[in-house]
């Protein structure tokens, strides 16, 4: 028999056979690539964006309207200037629904059929759309008022018609008081007068459905009687008063009117402008009171119209959402019918004014303005970042603590329940981490008040639960280091005079340095990515106990995708450094 040796021959299956293998394995690694630059491409395409609602309440620095703020640039820190294409006596005027003077008392919200003092003909129950939402204030074209000079008003709507008995003061009057009563049809409105000195004025008018008082000065306390229905009283400041007994069906209501404005709302169609500083995602548009169909435009940068929309009438004091959802919206024009309004506004942008670099240059602004660099902005991330590289540095060098010893007990010696121990390893493993996370809770329910005070929920609790699954891997990994080194090396030293601590330490571990750093570098990438047991032991409280898996978990859940995914690819980046300095370093003390 020769000594030479015969080579495997290839067979026509060979590359039918590694096609397979190269199929099978090369998927799973194409989906890893194919999800990591899904995530890269939109980090680099999207935009992060701030949400941003207007409802004209406050300004947009978040402070409250002072009387002589312009509304034209009270948004200007968000990005948005506001003014009426038409030039003329028209200006912007902020409206409150809740109490609107006499002159706008058709302005309402919520309707009156939801418990609002709106008094429209429209926004009821059975209106197209009906308006139940508590409106504060609106943003319309007003005129200049031809009323005299400031009114204090104080308004009985009865919601049905009435007889009205009598007026009643809870003191004389000091001022002449115009009574107006107004019934159901444009022609049925009557007037009277309370003269200085006079408490008390008898009506005997039927089929009343609203009693109005006005006056240059406060009214006070005032009551009315009226035939089927109870007694209705106002206060000075206009809460319920005591009502005397009657057979009502439903309680009557009463607004008491601030001063008149000297602005009212324009009985003329208007357009009203929206004009941001950079290009933003118009969300939606809510219209209030539009009797009329409404055009809205929405125009590009450079003036290029993106869109064209008329929008149906919302009916008297009906409100209606309008879903726009244009991208790269630059200016946009609502054409309101008479009297019509805009309730809200809401569009999502960058939450800053670009410089003039950033616009000439977008791509580069791309580059250090985006999902990343803004996601490093926020305190509560930094603070993440700096724990979870704390706490997974602290747990990896426990875990090698640990698995360093256990792994080489286990792999040189047989002793009893070395079986038993070797399969509890691999509890932490198989359990869902959940589960983790729930039985160390439990466990810390036996322990003193103090201790678990200052465990659970705590920072502690953040490395106990990443040293509980982490050091399963490290252990294992371990003990197959331990199990390929050769024996007999250490078996040499012990017959050269070495105790087994000193061949254990000048012999076995040197060689075993690879698979400490293999063992350690796990050990940190799994307590990187660790999450049921965090969430239930530690909890996922800002600036104390969030990590870098608990701030996506947060930031998914209040709805921000972009500081998400800029996290993620955060803790890849992280990880992948991690495993690429063990393996150089790893190669280097394996050289040496």
């Amino acid at each position: 028999m020769s000594g030479r040796v015969e080579q495997p021959r290839r067979i026509w299956s060979d590359p039918f056979f590694f096609a397979i293998l190269a199929t099978i394995g090369g998927t799973y690694v194409l989906l890893i690539l194919v999800m990591l630059l899904a995530d890269v491409t939109f980090l680099v395409q999207s935009r992060p964006e701030i949400p941003v609602a207007i409802d004209f309440e406050s300004r947009g620095d978040g402070g409250r309207f002072q009387s002589n703020d312009p509304i034209e640039t009270a948004f200007a820190d968000s990005g948005l200037t506001i003014g009426l294409a038409e030039e003329g006596p028209l200006r912007l005027r902020r409206f409150d629904t809740r109490r609107p003077p006499y002159a706008a008392r058709d302005l309402g919200a919520p309707h009156g059929d939801f418990g609002g003092p709106g008094r429209g003909a429209g926004g009821g129950r059975r209106a197209s759309h009906p308006n139940r939402h508590p409106l504060d204030h609106v943003l319309l074209a007003a005129r200049r008022s031809a009323a005299d000079p400031p009114r204090h008003e104080t308004i009985f709507d009865f919601g049905r018609p009435v007889t009205l008995r009598s007026l009643s003061l809870a003191r004389p009057a000091t001022q002449p008081i115009s009574v107006e009563l107004h019934g159901e049809g444009p022609e049925t409105t009557e007037h009277r007068r309370l003269e200085p000195g006079q408490a008390r004025l008898q009506l005997d008018v039927d089929h009343v459905t609203e009693l109005v008082l006005r006056a240059t000065a406060p009214i006070g306390r005032a009551s009315v009687d009226v035939e089927a229905a109870r007694q209705l009283a106002t206060n000075e400041d206009g809460t319920r008063g005591d009502e005397g007994p009657g057979s009502a069906s439903r309680p009557l209501a009463w607004q008491v009117v601030p001063p008149a404005s000297a602005w009212e709302p324009s009985n003329d169609p208007a357009t009203l402008t929206f004009d941001w500083a950079d290009p933003v995602m118009l969300d939606r548009v809510t219209l209030f009171n539009t009797e009329a169909p409404t055009l809205i435009r929405l125009y590009g940068e450079g003036g290029k119209l993106l869109s064209e929309r008329q929008v149906e009438p919302t009916g008297r004091n009906g409100l209606l959402a309008v879903t726009v959802e244009q991208e790269g919206t630059a200016r946009a024009e609502v054409a309101l019918p008479p009297r019509g309004a805009v309730a809200e506004l809401g569009y999502r942008w960058i939450g800053r004014l670009r410089s003039d670099f950033e616009r000439r240059h977008p791509f580069v602004a791309r580059w250090t303005h985006n999902a990343v660099t803004m996601a490093l902005r926020k305190p509560e991330i930094r603070y993440s970042i700096r724990l979870s590289l704390i706490s997974c540095t602290m747990t990896a060098v426990l875990s090698l603590w640990i698995a360093i010893p256990l792994g080489y007990l286990l792999s040189r010696y047989h002793f009893p329940l070395r079986n038993t121990i070797d399969a509890v390893l691999d509890i932490p493993i198989i359990l869902p981490p959940l589960v983790v996370g729930l039985s160390l809770l439990i466990l810390f329910q036996f322990f003193p008040a103090s201790v678990r005070e200052a465990v659970v929920y705590e920072i502690p609790a953040v490395i106990l639960a990443q040293l509980a699954v982490s050091c399963a891997f490290a252990v294992r990994t371990m003990r197959a280091t331990f199990d390929q080194l050769d024996v007999r090396r250490e078996q040499v030293a012990l017959t050269l005079g070495c105790s087994r601590a000193q061949a254990f330490w000048y012999v076995t571990l040197p060689e075993s340095g690879r698979g400490i750093l293999t063992a350690g570098t796990l050990a940190w990438a799994r307590a990187l990515g660790e999450f049921g047991p965090l969430l239930i032991f530690a909890g996922a409280t800002r600036m104390k106990t969030e990590v870098l898996s608990t701030t996506v978990f947060l930031e998914l859940s209040v709805g921000d995708l972009g500081a998400a995914v800029a996290v993620s690819m955060i803790m890849v980046v992280s990880a992948v450094a991690v495993l690429i300095l063990a393996r150089i370093w790893g190669s280097r003390v394996l050289s040496l």
